[in-house]
């Protein structure tokens, strides 16, 4: 199975794996854009969120919105929306000690220039920390998703339903609006 990290030119670092959905964990990746600064941050991360899920890039599941509202539970919702912000603090971490390095201004460049992410960039292609660092962004939001009692197909159903329902992005959103007023 090949790890394959998105890294949106706005400042985020997120991944999917490639292969077959079921087996595979879509994480939604969230920045803050510099051209937001002067918003808040949370509305900048809640719709920075909700637009880099509709980015992934993992075939749709065929599931009526309707359905997909029905069968997604509070509790789901709950943990998935805590899931995603403990993800959002790691990645951010990363990103931040990836652009302390001298190799991501050229890093960064190489994969612009070729219309990709940064971590879809071949693991030849990355430097050593670089690369280090996208493993780890990926192990720890593994273990955030398991955490919040998540599958790689449960999680990834969210994932996947939200960008077709706008209710239940509705819903994860004011969920982790509330999460972090909680804070």
């Amino acid at each position: 199975m090949t790890k394959r990290f998105l890294m949106p030119s706005s400042s985020g670092f997120g991944f999917d794996l490639d292969a077959d959905t079921d087996q595979n964990l879509v994480l939604p990746a969230v920045g803050s854009n510099p051209q937001r600064r002067s918003t808040s941050l949370l509305k900048a991360f809640t719709r920075g969120c909700i637009g880099l899920l509709a980015c992934l890039s993992l075939a749709a599941i065929k599931v009526p919105a309707a359905q997909a509202q029905a069968n997604i539970s509070d509790d789901e919702v709950n943990r998935y929306a805590k899931a995603v912000l403990a993800i959002e603090g790691k990645r951010r971490q990363i990103y931040a000690d990836a652009k302390g390095l001298p190799e991501w201004g050229n890093i960064s460049q190489q994969a612009a220039t070729k219309g990709v992410n940064v971590c879809d960039l071949s693991q030849t292609e990355l430097p050593g920390n670089i690369y280090s660092l996208c493993q780890q962004l990926f192990k720890a939001s593994q273990t955030e998703v398991s955490r919040y009692g998540f599958d790689n197909t449960t999680f990834n159903r969210i994932t996947q339903a939200q960008k077709r329902d706008r209710q239940l992005q509705q819903r994860i959103q004011t969920q982790m609006v509330q999460i972090n007023s909680n804070r």
